[in-house]
């Protein structure tokens, strides 16, 4: 019983979070849509470097791709609050504030195939590449029928693979991209 306590008490903060975004969010409204906009780094051309990173290790010019118009809606006001907020952190390159807002978006809606992919960008961003890889590849088995979605994930699988100095992995996750258009 104290343990079941001491679990409520360390997310009442969430609850009182998503409670408030539910009751700020009209009902019907499309969720924000994420546009983390342009390329991270110094480079102007959005290039990734052809040097292989460890998963430590921070990218310096991992290109952004903004999330199309076309994605789908979330399913709660709480997970169109969290993110907004990711997106937010996302504009101010601010991953780790973006990554925790991703998660509790997850803890709420496991299944959303948009959220799983924002989150691989994420980790992309942080140098993370082979959860990069992995987070994309789940978005993708929840992506059902959503090509733009699909080829968002495997265009960021080939940008982690090419960060992890697999050139033939990043070619063939290129070519399933193209494979959705």
């Amino acid at each position: 019983m104290v343990r079941l306590t001491q679990i409520l008490l360390r997310f009442l903060p969430l609850t009182a979070l998503l409670l408030s975004a539910c009751a700020t969010t009209p009902p019907g409204e499309r969720a924000p849509v994420i546009d983390a906009g342009s390329p991270a780094g110094s480079g102007t051309d959005g290039s990734v470097p052809a040097s292989p990173r460890s998963a430590g290790q921070a990218p310096t010019n991992v290109e952004v791709i903004p999330l199309e118009r076309a994605a789908p809606p979330a399913g709660s006001p709480a997970v169109a609050s969290l993110l907004g907020q990711a997106e937010a952190a996302s504009r101010a390159r601010d991953w780790s504030a973006a990554a925790v807002s991703l998660e509790r978006g997850l803890r709420i809606e496991p299944r959303n195939p948009v959220l799983w992919n924002r989150l691989a960008e994420v980790r992309l961003q942080q140098g993370q590449f082979r959860q990069a890889e992995q987070l994309a590849a789940k978005s993708n088995s929840l992506a059902g029928d959503d090509r733009l979605l699909q080829t968002r994930n495997w265009r960021l699988i080939a940008r982690a693979r090419r960060q992890l100095g697999d050139e033939a992995g990043a070619a063939e996750a290129e070519r399933r991209a193209e494979a959705f258009r």
